[in-house]
C-alpha cells in the first residue's frame, strides 16, 4: 500500500476492523455465546478476513496508471541529475569553486565524487 500512497486509508481500515469490529465481536463470542477462547480467536479471525478483503479491493481498484506515470517522472528526474553531474565532472568538476563560496556545493561535490569513482 505504501507504493500507492494509501498508508493512511489502510491504517484507518485496520483500526476499524480490529477495534470497532473485531474486539466487540470477539468479546461477544467469547463471553455472551460461551465460546471462551475459541470465540475470541474466531472474532479476530473474522475481523482479519474482512480487513484482507477490503485491502484486496483497494489494491485491485487502485489507479496503477497514475502510479506508473509518477514512477516514470521520478526516474526521468533522477537520470537528469545524474547526467548533469557527469557533464560537470567531465568538464573538470567543481574544482574552481570551494564550498565556502556556496554552502550548497558541498553535497553536490560529494555526489560528484561518488559518480566519478
Amino acid at each position: 500500500m505504501r507504493a500507492l500512497g494509501l498508508q493512511f486509508a489502510v491504517s484507518i481500515v485496520t483500526l476499524v476492523c480490529y477495534y470497532f469490529f473485531g474486539l466487540p465481536l470477539a468479546i461477544r463470542l467469547g463471553f455472551k455465546k460461551d465460546l471462551a477462547l475459541y470465540g475470541f480467536w474466531l472474532g479476530f479471525t473474522i475481523a482479519v478476513t474482512i480487513l484482507d478483503v477490503i485491502v484486496v479491493i483497494l489494491v485491485v481498484r487502485a489507479d496503477w496508471s497514475r502510479k506508473e506515470e509518477k514512477d516514470e517522472q521520478d526516474e526521468e528526474s533522477e537520470w537528469s541529475l545524474q547526467s548533469a553531474l557527469k557533464k560537470v565532472s567531465a568538464k573538470g568538476g567543481f574544482a574552481g569553486l570551494s564550498p565556502a563560496q556556496s554552502p550548497y556545493l558541498s553535497p553536490l561535490m560529494n555526489l560528484n565524487a561518488s559518480f566519478t569513482s
